[in-house]
């Protein structure tokens, strides 16, 4: 049977240990080793850009070279080849950062025999192209979810740009048509309810446009010490939603939050769009609680953690894992990326968000309105900010 072929570089300056490198490889019988040795790092580096090499036996005390230097400029030029570290033991603590650092093992002059070498060497070759699998693996498969989202998103924009195209398609028709038939006799107040029609939808499609460019580019966030309840008062000046004027929002923000560090007009945008969904969800009227605390966490760190809870119709369990998907909407016309962008602006600032949707109890004398019970639902969103320091 023919035996395999492996090309090892021997990147060593002793003499002594090179030969004795070299005798324990001729020992191995299943393998043919081919032996080449560099003496110093550059004449290692110029054989290892003339590629051809299967794995790497590396002293890290070089006459041009010492230490981790030597493995991080061998490395930085041949990340594809398995590399094993030669060390004595003084240098052992060593050796085992540049594992650390990339390489594949490790073996100490002196305590290695022809069996352990062959071993160490058959082992970071295979390991090395496992590492390398998983790599492609992983590249793969992140294409693949790219390709999806990128469906997911062709899809979303296709819907949401769609619906409101068709309506000022139906809409201009429809003026054209009074214009062919009635000419200077036209109705204008048909003619008004057209255009006022038109233009709420041209208005949704922009709506979807802006959402998405906010959702899509990353830019890097100018931040600045920001006191919280001034962020939650601009939130809530923002909407422009007649219906706002149904509800009932209480505050209740602790004294002394001190800053978060943050980006005011996103923060803003972010804390809108919950409360826009929050009066969304009480057509009627209802009554919004926005609370901000100073918590620590287990780590001893300060945050802010706000919650915003309504008493609307609540979303449904099974949809609860959805929430922040793009495009999700429990609502007709919306774009459906409103929790979506605020994620990722909680995000870019080192925060957390999660959405829970309980029931709670109608209000009466003996008890605050936001207390569990069965007879409504409702829905609270949690925002976890830091503190600056």
């Amino acid at each position: 049977m023919e035996r395999e072929c492996i090309k090892v570089l021997l990147v060593e300056d002793n003499p002594g240990d090179a030969r004795l490198v070299q005798e324990m490889l001729k020992e191995v019988q299943d393998t043919v080793f081919e032996l080449e040795q560099a003496d110093c790092l550059l004449l290692a580096l110029k054989r290892i850009a003339r590629k051809g090499i299967d794995v790497i036996l590396l002293d890290l005390s070089l006459p041009d070279s010492q230490g981790l230097d030597t493995f991080n400029s061998v490395f930085a030029q041949a990340s594809e080849v398995p590399i094993v570290i030669l060390t004595g033991i003084a240098d052992k603590s060593l050796a085992i950062k540049a594992v650390q650092e990339g390489a594949q093992d490790y073996l100490v002059k002196g305590e290695v025999d022809s069996s352990l070498l062959e071993r160490s060497l058959h082992y970071a070759i295979g390991r090395k192209k496992a590492e390398q699998e998983m790599k492609e693996l992983q590249a793969g498969l992140a294409r693949a979810s790219k390709m999806a989202a990128v469906g997911t998103l062709a899809g979303g924009i296709a819907h949401r740009i769609n619906a409101p195209l068709s309506v000022i398609i139906d809409n201009v028709h429809m003026i054209e048509k009074m214009i062919e038939e009635k000419g200077s006799a036209i109705n204008l107040e048909d003619l008004g309810r057209a255009i006022k029609i038109i233009g709420s939808a041209s208005m949704s499609a922009k709506k979807t446009v802006s959402d998405l460019l906010l959702f899509s580019l990353e830019h890097e966030l100018k931040m600045k010490p920001l006191k919280i309840e001034k962020v939650i008062d601009d939130s809530i000046s923002s909407i422009k939603d007649p219906a706002l004027q149904k509800i009932n929002i209480i505050k209740d923000i602790s004294p002394a939050l001190g800053e978060i560090p943050g980006n005011s007009e996103r923060l803003v945008r972010a804390f809108s769009n919950i409360i826009q969904n929050a009066v969304e969800a009480m057509p009627e009227g209802g009554t919004l609680k926005i609370e901000a605390r100073k918590k620590t966490d287990e780590k001893g760190k300060e945050f802010i953690e706000l919650n915003f809870i309504d008493n609307g119709c609540g979303i449904p369990e099974e949809k609860l894992p959805n929430v922040f998907d793009p495009f999700f909407s429990t609502k007709d016309m919306a774009t459906g990326l409103g929790l979506s962008i605020s994620r990722e602006i909680v995000r870019a600032h080192r925060g957390s968000i999660e959405v829970k949707s309980k029931t709670i109890r109608k209000p009466s004398p003996e008890t605050e309105w936001y207390k569990m019970d069965e007879t409504h639902r409702g829905t609270t969103v949690t925002i976890r900010l830091p503190v600056s320091k």
